[in-house]
């Protein structure tokens, strides 16, 4: 697995860390963006949504550590996005992921 990543600074902000090189660059294959909801900055929605103003159609399973608030998280989740609650075996998430990809 590959990773890549660029700091941008928005105005009274500290730096960010987006993986926008890799979104941006239409050589180098993203099946699909897996990500926290809740991280310092920006959160995984935020990340979402940055990486598909690159890719539109980049599927998207978010992380969460909070189950009793899963439910209502996944209120803003669309088309090409699901939610695993952690913490979650290996084989779940393999699956989960797999089911995205099929």
């Amino acid at each position: 697995m590959k990773t890549s990543s660029t700091e941008i600074t928005r105005p009274g902000e500290r730096d960010l860390h987006v993986p926008r090189t890799a979104f941006a660059d239409r050589h180098t294959v993203i099946d699909l963006l897996l990500t926290d909801i809740g991280m310092p900055g920006m959160d995984g929605r935020e990340l979402a949504e940055a990486a598909r103003a690159w890719r539109p159609a980049l599927p998207v399973l978010f992380m969460t550590g909070y189950a009793e608030n899963a439910m209502e998280r996944s209120r803003f989740l669309g088309q090409g996005t699901d939610m695993i609650a952690k913490p979650f075996e290996i084989d779940v998430l393999l699956a989960r992921i797999r089911g995205m990809l099929d």
